[in-house]
Formats: C-alpha cells, structure tokens, sequence
C-alpha cells in the first residue's frame, strides 16, 4: 500500500487513529496527510488542535494545518 495509500485513503483521521506516530515525525506526517486530504481532514485536525491541552500539541498541529492546498481553509 505504502504511505501514500494510506494518506489518501484515511487522512489525518486514520493517521491519529490507527497509528502510533513517533513524536518527532509527527510534523511530516501529519503536514502530509493534509496536503493530500480533504477539507473534513482539515476539520478533523482543527478539532483535535481545539481539544488538546499540551502546547506542543497545538503548536504542530497549528503548524501542519498550514500544510492545506486549500486556501480557503487557511482564510477561515
């Protein structure tokens, strides 16, 4: 499959969910699930931005949510 078949086939849904990402690949992982997403994965990851308490968190996350192509979602 490869991580291209599974980023284009979950997004950041199925990256948070169904993998334990190592904390310092993260960034890459998760600005490339949104590059290849879909704007319900932005939402799903702005959610999770929303949600969590831990700095560090937020600011990866805040981060990979500028990794969208879709600048509509950037304007938000």
């Amino acid at each position: 499959m490869g991580s291209q078949g599974i980023l284009s086939d979950g997004g950041p849904h199925k990256v948070f969910y169904c993998f334990r990402i190592p904390p310092d690949l993260r960034s890459v992982v998760y600005c490339s699930a949104l590059i290849n997403g879909k704007d319900d994965d932005w939402d799903f990851l702005w959610e999770q931005y929303k949600k969590t308490d831990v700095a560090t968190d937020q600011v990866l996350i805040l981060a990979a949510l500028g990794c969208t192509r879709n600048t509509d979602l950037l304007n938000r």
